[in-house]
């Protein structure tokens, strides 16, 4: 049977998504308070939560973004009921501590969608309980000190997650063979041959230290940046691989091409990157088809006009955002990769070879103070190569190829 194309697999497997049931979206239209499981008072210009939603036992889910309500009373605890609370949009300085006793809340939104270390410590817990690591959400708590509105990142103490971090580094092998040094990005030397060149952007490795969750986790890595068509010309290109990894180890070692015949302007090339981490099921399913053969050769741009490119694009980031509209479902690893041919000592600069990407989170870390193993190919500390590189991270490479 001739293969489908990537384009149809993603349309068939996105087309199967049921649509979200119907709310009410008044309360002068709820006649019976306790039978109403779902509430949208969304952009309501609410200075607060109306007192009439507590008498609600049964409701499952609210949404209350885009109102102007500073404070989430104790009284939050009375929707026992609760699945899915949306307060985006607001102006939230207060959180009860009695929502933490809505044992049903699987999805709680404060802001847009934002790597879980950008989020609040209420969002983070909500989470992390929803799948099953209560011990990670209780250091969390432990570390807030009560301010459940306090960002992941911003926390100081033992036995907190790697992911809490928003803050990534760059290094560069100049090569694949093993003993190589490796440079911080920033300080290499740019490859001025690579200007209004096309290029091969290559997935090589993914390596999970910490991710939410525990065991084996399914892993959507997704992929946007501009492809510089002519000078005054760039179209914007999406595109996502899925891997399977176990915490402590690799996510395989065959390299995936991500977008070959990238074209690169004067200036150098810019692109964001993405890790999600998948709970949920249904998109579990929809990950074993991207990752399938057909879906897996990479978004080709060598020929100038190509109509695929944007249906392609567009239906990835849908799918991106769909994902992470699941309650199971949250983004790790958020960056922006931006490589250029100049000198600005603060940015990583365009050459072939691999780039490094690591979630340190730290201002202390160095680059040189590690290299890849002579033995195994693994990230290893100079002074001691059984200590292995403790933070996720990611390796892409790029090559140059002939248009």
């Amino acid at each position: 049977m001739k293969k489908l194309s990537t384009f149809a697999l993603l349309c068939l497997s996105f087309a199967s998504y049921a649509q979200l049931p119907k709310v009410l979206t008044s309360l002068d239209s709820v006649f019976k308070p306790k039978e109403t499981i779902a509430l949208d008072l969304s952009n309501q210009k609410f200075k607060e939560i109306p007192k009439e939603i507590f008498t609600f036992s049964n409701l499952k889910s609210l949404d209350l973004s885009g109102n102007d309500i500073k404070v989430v009373p104790g009284d939050i605890k009375k929707l026992s009921s609760l699945e899915v609370l949306k307060l985006d949009s607001n102006a939230i300085s207060s959180i009860s501590p009695e929502i933490l006793k809505l044992k049903n809340l699987k999805g709680l939104s404060l802001g847009n969608n934002k790597s879980l270390g950008e989020q609040s410590v209420l969002e983070a817990i909500v989470y992390l309980k929803n799948i099953n690591d209560a011990a990670v959400a209780d250091a969390l708590l432990k570390a807030a000190d009560g301010n459940l509105l306090k960002p992941v990142s911003e926390l100081r103490g033992d036995k907190l997650p790697i992911w809490k971090s928003t803050t990534h580094s760059f290094g560069f092998v100049n090569h694949t063979g093993t003993g190589a040094t490796i440079s911080d990005a920033t300080k290499i030397t740019a490859d001025a041959g690579l200007k209004n060149s096309a290029i091969k952007l290559t997935l090589d490795l993914l390596y999970v230290e910490d991710y939410p969750g525990s065991g084996r986790h399914r892993v959507l890595i997704a992929f946007s940046g501009k492809n510089q068509i002519n000078d005054d010309t760039r179209e914007q290109v999406n595109y996502a691989v899925t891997k399977t990894v176990q915490e402590g180890q690799f996510a395989g070692t065959k390299s995936v091409p991500m977008v070959v015949g990238l074209r690169v302007g004067k200036e150098g090339v810019e692109f964001k990157c993405s890790t999600t981490n998948v709970k949920n099921e249904n998109d579990e399913k929809m990950m074993e088809i991207m990752d399938s053969e057909v879906a897996s050769d990479g978004l080709k741009l060598l020929s100038t006009v190509n109509p695929v490119i944007p249906i392609v694009s567009n239906l990835v980031s849908g799918i991106g955002k769909m994902f992470l509209t699941r309650n199971e479902n949250k983004l790790i690893q958020d960056f922006n990769f931006g490589l250029d041919f100049g000198t600005n000592a603060t940015k990583a600069k365009l050459a072939e070879g691999s780039y490094i990407v690591a979630q340190t989170g730290e201002d202390t870390f160095k680059w040189s103070d590690w290299k890849i193993s002579d033995t195994n190919g693994n990230i290893v500390s100079k002074t001691n190569p059984d200590l292995r590189l403790p933070y996720n991270y990611l390796v892409f490479s790029i090559s140059k190829v002939q248009l």
